[in-house]
This record gives structure tokens, sequence and C-alpha cells, in this order.
């Protein structure tokens, strides 16, 4: 009689194939998640009487938490696990994203938005470190490959909730929020398991003192920051933006969903592009793609064009966030790989991410929305001109080891 049993060997291979689509659901969740709530978040701020440059400070306020409390959670990861970890701080932000709901003036906002991004700031992290953990026993996968259904969700849902809140009450984008982000916990609670190992977050700014006596490294950090000076109020305002210029939410949807889409075949050929090119002349590119996107919203007022323009994101932001992480590989020696990156993150999405949007506020409350992008696209353009010559003057991989560099 023909063996109906599969054999032991096959059965570990059948549950790594399971744990890789529970982990592609749940990036595909957590950015629904994200999308449904970051898309007209500062068209509801703008709703309720709050003025640009307040817009801006709560937009600051999630790479501020993160700067501040990722080590934290960190050593709460390595003491209570990472899978327990993320499980409560998703539970819990789902449960704050209601509170957004109630309009009750800017200070209880400032608050509460510390409050929810202390709690959401680490799922990101932690989500990645299980993926991670699951392509050390799956060879064969890239982390781009589970990366993308983010973008398919971002991509799918910003599409639906545009069109969900069309002609209802705004607030509707926090239930939704929740509910994705519910979801997402389920599926951590369900469908992944705790690898045992320890998470790298609480130790992430080990050696960062030697680090930044790498010069290109730094002069990396710089650039990278002055980009965001310009390129930030490209997402915190993008939703006046097309408000104003006349386009309804499930035009708002369908522009957020081109962009999500722009990101794919980016994530595939990401690594064709950069061994083709190298990072010194993608990065630079990057930044030029920004300086155009900037300058074609100040002056595009047909809402079609505009969702046109978002087919830009992945040559801007996509291949930005791959160049970078490239660039910083080939600067830092290998035992603080981490470190470098963590710095990255801090520059862009914490320090450049605060400025940018404190500048663009500021600009938007003096001089208007596409007036704010077009002097922030001649910013860019500097930025742009300056990354060409610095970053093209050749890489120097550091020889020293840690030891050497005490």
């Amino acid at each position: 009689m023909e063996n109906t049993i599969a054999p032991i060997s096959s059965r570990p291979r059948r549950a790594l194939r399971g744990q890789g689509i529970t982990l592609r659901l749940l990036y595909y969740l957590f950015y629904s998640s994200g999308v449904s709530l970051s898309s007209f978040f500062s068209v509801y701020l703008l709703q309720i009487g709050l003025s640009g440059l307040q817009i801006g400070a709560l937009s600051g306020i999630g790479p501020a938490v993160t700067l501040v409390s990722q080590p934290l959670w960190g050593v709460v990861a390595d003491l209570r696990g990472r899978r327990r970890t993320l499980l409560l701080t998703m539970l819990i932000s789902a449960a704050l994203l209601l509170g957004y709901a109630w309009p009750a003036g800017f200070w209880f906002l400032f608050a509460w938005a510390i409050l929810y991004n202390l709690f959401s700031s680490p799922v990101s992290p932690l989500i990645d470190s299980l993926v991670l953990d699951h392509l050390d026993d799956e060879p064969g996968t890239s982390f781009g490959q589970v990366r993308l259904w983010g973008a398919v969700g971002w991509a799918v849902s910003a599409l639906l909730v545009g069109k969900a809140i069309a002609r209802r009450d705004i607030r509707l984008i926090f239930p939704f929020s929740a509910a994705f982000m519910l979801l997402g916990a389920a599926v951590v609670w369900r469908g992944t398991r705790d690898s045992g190992k320890r998470t790298a977050l609480g130790r992430a700014w080990h050696g960062a003192g030697a680090l930044l006596r790498i010069r290109p490294l730094v002069m990396f950090l710089v650039l990278i920051v002055l980009l965001q000076l310009g390129a930030a109020g490209i997402w915190s305002f993008f939703a006046i933006y097309m408000t104003q210029i006349g386009a309804p939410s499930p035009v708002i949807g369908l522009a957020i969903t081109v962009r999500g889409l722009s990101e794919l075949p980016l994530y595939l050929a990401s690594a064709w592009l950069i061994r083709r090119f190298g990072s010194r002349r993608t990065l630079p590119f990057t930044f030029f793609v920004f300086a155009t996107r900037t300058f074609l919203y100040s002056v595009i007022r047909n809402p079609a064009l505009a969702v046109v323009v978002e087919a830009s994101h992945g040559l801007s932001f996509s291949l930005l966030l791959v160049s970078a992480v490239d660039y910083v590989h080939q600067h830092v020696p290998r035992e603080w790989r981490a470190t470098g990156q963590s710095l990255y993150t801090a520059a862009f999405f914490g320090a450049g991410s605060i400025i940018g949007n404190a500048w663009a506020g500021f600009l938007y409350d003096r001089i208007g929305v596409q007036a704010m992008y077009r002097l922030n696209s001649g910013i860019l353009l500097v930025v742009a001109l300056a990354a060409l010559v610095a970053l093209g003057r050749g890489a120097v991989k550091p020889q020293m080891n840690a030891d050497e560099r005490g």
C-alpha cells in the first residue's frame, strides 16, 4: 500500500512555507494600517482647525519618539521575547488609534501622538526581525520578496479606504487603521513563532561614536538630513495639496495606490540597479528625482496629473532606501554594520523627518502648499548637486577593525 504520510524531512519545509505566507500577510496588514492613517491624517488635522506648523509638529512626533524609545523597546524584546512584545504593542496601538477621533485640540493630539507612537514605533523593526530570522532558515528567499507585500497592502488599502470615506466622516480612517492592526495582531498570535534569537534593537547604538569618524559616512548622513528638509513635506502635506487642487478622497487614495505600486518593480530590480550603477550613482539620481517631483507638485493643479507624478515614488523613495542601505554597508566595518544602519535610520527617519516636517509646516502657514513645494524643490536641487559631487568621489571602505578604532 502506498505510504500517504509525508516524510519527516518535508514537514519543516512545509512549516517554513507556511511561516513565509504568514509573514507576507503580516506585512500586508501592517502597511494597510499605516496607509489608512497616514493618507488622510493631515486633512483631518486641517479640518479640525490646526495650523500648518501644528500639523508639521504632529508629523514629527513619530520620528522623535522612535529615536528615544527604540533602544528601550530593544531591551524589553530581549527580556520578554520579540513575538510577545510585538503582539502587545500591536494590540495597544490598535486601541490608541481610536483616540485620535476625539478632536480635543492640538495639545491633546500632541500628547496622544506621543503615547501612540511610543507603542507603535517598535512594530516595524520587530516584524523585520521576525522576517530576517525566517530568512536565515529559508536562504532561497530575499527580504525584498517578503517586504514587497507591504507595498501591495499599502497600494490596495489606500484605494479602498479612499473610496470608503468618500462623502463620509473622515474619522473613519481611525477604525480602519485599528482594524488592520488588530488583524495583524491576530496573525502574530496564531501564525508566528519566536526563534529565541536575541534582537539587536537594544544594542543598536554600539560603536556609533567611532563610526562618526568615517568621513564618507558623515557626509552621507548630513546629505540625507538635508534631503528630508525638502522632501518631508511630500508625505505630510500631500493630501492637503491634493484637496486644495480639487481632488476628492477616492482620487487621493488612487494617487497613494499608484505610489505604492511604483515600489514593486524597484524592490524587484533594486539589486540589479545597485550592481549595475553602484549606490554612489543611484543616490544622487534619487535626489534629482525628489527635486523634480516636488517642482511638479508646485505647478500642477490638475489632480489627474498629480496622480501620474506619484509613479516617480519608486525611483525616488524606494530606490533611495535600498541605495542608502548599500552605501552604508560599503563604508562601515562588518562588526558595526547594524550600528551604521541605525545611524542612517536616525538621520533620515529621525532628525531629518523632524526638521523637514517643522520646516514644511512653517512654510505652509506663510506661503501655501504649492509655493512650499516650489521652494523645497530648489533646496532639493542644491542638495542633489552636492550629493553628486560629495558621493561621486569614490568609496573608501574602512580597513581598520574595531579594536584599532577603540
